[in-house]
């Protein structure tokens, strides 16, 4: 169709987004898309939304229509459609369109996988890295945080129990970045000469949740850390990793395996029916007891309490005469709450850790 143009007066309107792509296009000019899939390879998309409406929808509002003659320049026909060559026209750019469409699509699913896992980046008696998998164009990311430890060493829960430091997440250095939602896989209670703490050994993944600001543009994760990593003697770590995601991509098959196996071991709700029986006893001249009785279907193992951060709980300590069809008690002295503060009314959350499923449930600490 060489010399023909088909083109609508620019408008005043908000942008609008494709039915085909979901990109967003500005109204009365053409688009471009820079496309970028991976390092070698820029794919340039040029989609006028307009143009495709005007030809496949045919809308009311007025355009200016050219038909190019042989024999003389240029005729325009403004305030009313085509009407040369209008149904060949229109069946030529219904074509184009779809056979676009499936260029494009074919071409994307003959990418190889990207490595969307990170460079593993040595810590003291330690490594880490970061991954990501997930549909940029729907606007939401799974992240994760993978750390391998050496042999006896360990890092921690968001509550570390008696001692440690608890992983935090800065992610104020990436870009295109709405909002993240950090996730702790169910920990496990360590007890030694220094007490009792709550975390990881061997092998541990934190699954993030990230909500992007702008789905279809590269977005850039960076990210800094701070960990504990302990044995004997506890190493604070600071770490920044980053990862570049571009608007496309086909993640690996071993970081789908790996972060799908971390997010199945993070703690889910309670239901109503396997919420444990959480109550408070008062005694005479020292701190209230918290009781937890856990009902022997959850086939729990272990038991952690969570208040205000400025609170400094232990760990719930199992009663020797709980267990069998009965279910587990557990019991917690409120000791760690600041001195002259109230306990009533706090917020609080219970984790239950079973061998393969865990829970979690929030309430309020009600006075008896």
């Amino acid at each position: 169709m060489a010399g023909m143009e088909i083109r609508q007066e620019p408008v005043n309107q908000p942008p609008s987004a494709c039915p085909l792509t979901g990109f967003v296009f500005e109204s009365g000019g053409l688009d471009t898309l820079n496309f970028p899939v991976f390092s070698a390879v820029t794919v340039q998309i040029c989609l006028h939304y307009d143009i495709v409406q005007l030809i496949i929808a045919m809308p009311s509002t007025a355009c200016v229509s050219r038909r190019y003659d042989r024999n003389g320049p240029m005729q325009s026909f403004p305030g009313h459609r085509m009407k040369v060559r209008t149904g060949m026209i229109h069946r030529f750019f219904r074509f184009a369109v779809l056979f676009a469409g499936f260029l494009l699509t074919s071409f994307v699913a003959a990418l190889p996988s990207q490595a969307l896992e990170g460079a593993w980046q040595d810590l003291p008696n330690a490594r880490a890295r970061l991954l990501a998998i997930g549909d940029p164009m729907s606007g939401r990311l799974l992240a994760g945080l993978e750390i391998e430890l050496d042999k006896n060493w360990k890092t921690y829960w968001r509550s570390p129990g008696d001692s440690g430091i608890p992983p935090t997440f800065d992610w104020s250095g990436a870009s295109n970045i709405a909002q993240t939602r950090a996730q702790f896989p169910a920990p496990v209670r360590f007890t030694d000469e220094y007490g009792e703490s709550v975390g990881y050994k061997k092998h541990v993944v934190f699954p993030i949740e990230i909500d992007l600001q702008r789905p279809g543009v590269p977005t850039n994760l960076e990210l800094n850390v701070i960990l504990g990593i302990c044995r004997e003697v506890c190493i604070p770590v600071s770490e920044r990793f980053s990862l570049k995601i571009p608007p496309v991509f086909v993640a690996t098959n071993s970081a789908k395996e790996i972060l799908n196996s971390a997010t199945a071991s993070v703690p889910i709700v309670a239901s109503v029916t396997e919420r444990p029986q959480v109550s408070i006893v008062e005694r005479a001249g020292t701190t209230a007891l918290l009781t937890i009785r856990v009902p022997a279907d959850l086939q729990i193992q272990d038991v952690f309490v969570e208040g205000p951060q400025t609170w400094f709980l232990g760990l719930p300590q199992k009663l020797q005469s709980s267990g069998g069809t009965n279910g587990s008690e557990w019991a917690l002295a409120l000791d760690g709450v600041p001195l002259g503060e109230s306990p009533w009314g706090a917020a609080m959350r219970l984790t239950m850790v079973g061998p393969d499923q865990s829970f979690e449930q929030d309430f309020t600490l009600s006075k008896p």
